[in-house]
C-alpha cells in the first residue's frame, strides 16, 4: 500500500501548510500506521506535535 502511505503524507504535508497541525498529525499517524518504518512522516508527526504543543 505505498500509495495510500504517501497520500496520508501528502495530505499531513498540505494541513502543515496551512498551519492544521491536529489535522497534520493525524495524517502522519494513518501513514505511520499502515508503514510504521516510514521516517519522513516520523518526523513529520514529530514537528507536527511540537507545533501543537507551543500553542
Amino acid at each position: 500500500m505505498p500509495n495510500h502511505v504517501d497520500a496520508y503524507i501528502n495530505l499531513g504535508d498540505i494541513y502543515s501548510s496551512r498551519k492544521e497541525f491536529a489535522s497534520a498529525l493525524a495524517s502522519y499517524n494513518t501513514a505511520l500506521a499502515i508503514d510504521p518504518t516510514n521516517s519522513y512522516a516520523s518526523r513529520k508527526a514529530k514537528q507536527a506535535e511540537a507545533k501543537l504543543l507551543d500553542k
